[in-house]
């Protein structure tokens, strides 16, 4: 669990960064980069309690 903290914490603080430098030019670019990240991370945390 302690792992999951970690790596939430390291996706929380980069996520922005990232965002910001890469940056989108519509709000359809903005909306598929959003549902990405989130279904990595929900990916992420499915798999990670499947393994238990």
């Amino acid at each position: 669990m302690q792992k999951f903290i970690r790596v939430a914490v390291v996706v929380a603080v980069l996520a922005p960064m990232l965002l910001a430098i890469t940056g989108c030019r519509t709000s359809a670019q903005n909306g598929a980069l959003i549902g990405a990240g989130a279904g990595a991370l929900g990916g992420y945390v499915i798999g990670n309690e499947r393994d238990k």
